[in-house]
């Protein structure tokens, strides 16, 4: 959007609660009064955007940070700012920790990968693993809480038994959704190029996880004749 020059004040920066950054900006050129999204805001979309394909389950949001390119899989958390952005993006069970770092980044990996194996065994494509269900279980075992009945149906309470870490409870959330998804008859594998994801079908017949999957499969089933 291009503003005519003209007069412009911007209104002193309001301090943000985690920083320097503002909620918000007010531009006024002439009459109109604009509200400018802040860096924060800014960056905070582009976070989001980079996570899109997430489809709001705990156990898919971490298995599903391998991603295929083409036809090979490729990591996308690749660093710490990777790992800060995923946790703002992804379907957690609990709260994300407020800082993480290196360490933190090679724990959730540490998870990721066997739990993207079984899954994966779950559907046929590989073998499970007890180095993996191992791997779980330990995550299970350490941060055990008790799961309670909410006040509302559908609602769940969780009372932590022990003193664990934001990131350990975290991790333990996790393998629990990880532990529940090799239950699930719903669960299936997005074979489309480009693709690769994990997915719950919306409908038994359901191939792939989305129709733009569907539209590229068949576009090269038809280059392919």
């Amino acid at each position: 959007m291009t503003i005519a020059p003209a007069p412009v004040a911007a209104s002193q920066p309001a301090r943000w609660s985690n920083g320097p950054w503002p909620s918000e900006a007010t531009v006024t050129a002439s009459a109109t009064t604009i509200a400018v999204p802040s860096w924060a805001a800014v960056l905070s979309r582009l976070a989001a955007r980079a996570w899109d394909w997430l489809d709001g389950f705990p156990a898919l949001d971490l298995v599903n940070t391998v991603k295929r390119i083409g036809w090979q899989e490729r990591e996308q958390l690749k660093d710490v700012a990777d790992l800060d952005s995923w946790l703002d993006a992804a379907a957690l069970p609990v709260p994300r920790p407020a800082h993480v770092d290196v360490k933190d980044l090679h724990a959730l990996r540490a998870l990721r990968d066997p739990a993207l194996r079984l899954l994966h065994a779950r559907l046929g494509r590989g073998d499970w693993l007890h180095a993996d269900v191992e791997a779980v279980n330990t995550h299970l075992l350490a941060a055990p809480e008790l799961v309670l009945l909410g006040e509302h149906p559908g609602q769940t309470v969780r009372y932590p038994l022990g003193d664990a870490s934001a990131m350990t409870r975290l991790l333990a959330g996790l393998a629990a959704d990880v532990r529940d998804a090799t239950q699930r008859s719903d669960l299936a594998f997005c074979d489309a190029p480009g693709c690769g994801l994990v997915f719950y079908r919306r409908r038994t017949n359901q191939s792939w996880c989305g129709a733009s999957c569907g539209n590229r499969v068949r576009v090269a089933r038809h280059q392919a004749t």
